[in-house]
C-alpha cells in the first residue's frame, strides 16, 4: 500500500464510523434510480479547499442494483444493501471523484473497502444521479474552506 493509499484508507475509517451510530436523520435522500435510493449524509461535509466539498454518499440497493452489482462484481456482492461513497465535488467546476467505495452487507457488516487516488476529475453529466448530488451540496451554499 503507497502512502498516498494508506492516507485515503484512514480518511475513510474517519468519515464511515459504526453503521450503527448513524441515525436516519443525518442522511438525506437526493434522488434515486433503477437500482435504489440515493442519499447524503449532512454531516460528513467538509470544506478541504475552496469550491471542494467531500461528502459521503449512500447507494441503498433496491433488487434490481444488487442484481446489476452482482453481475458486474461477482457473486461475492450478493449480500450488499448499500453502497457507501466518499466523494469530492469540485463546486465551481461542477466535476466530481471518488475516493473510496464500501459495500456494506444488512446488518452493517463491510463486504468490500475499495480507496483511490484521484488522479483526474470528472465532468458531472446533466442526466446523471451525480447532478442531483452537486445541486444539494453545491448549489445555493456558499462554499468555504477549512
Amino acid at each position: 500500500m503507497t502512502a498516498g493509499q494508506a492516507v485515503i484508507v484512514l480518511l475513510l475509517e474517519l468519515m464511515c464510523p459504526t453503521w450503527e451510530r448513524i441515525s436516519a436523520e443525518d442522511w438525506r435522500v437526493y434522488t434515486s434510480s433503477e437500482f435504489g435510493l440515493y442519499q447524503y449524509d449532512t454531516r460528513s461535509l467538509r470544506y478541504p479547499s475552496d469550491n471542494i466539498v467531500r461528502v459521503r454518499q449512500k447507494l441503498v440497493l433496491n433488487n434490481r442494483g444488487t442484481a446489476n452489482l452482482v453481475q458486474a462484481m461477482g457473486s461475492e456482492y450478493q449480500r450488499t444493501k448499500e453502497i457507501i461513497i466518499i466523494r469530492e465535488i469540485d463546486c465551481a467546476a461542477k466535476r466530481t471523484h471518488i475516493l473510496g467505495l464500501i459495500y456494506v452487507a444488512e446488518g452493517g457488516g463491510v463486504i468490500e473497502r475499495e480507496s483511490y487516488e484521484p488522479v483526474e476529475w470528472d465532468t458531472i453529466a446533466p442526466d446523471s444521479v451525480d447532478v442531483f448530488l452537486y445541486l444539494a451540496v453545491c448549489e445555493g451554499n456558499e462554499v468555504t474552506h477549512d
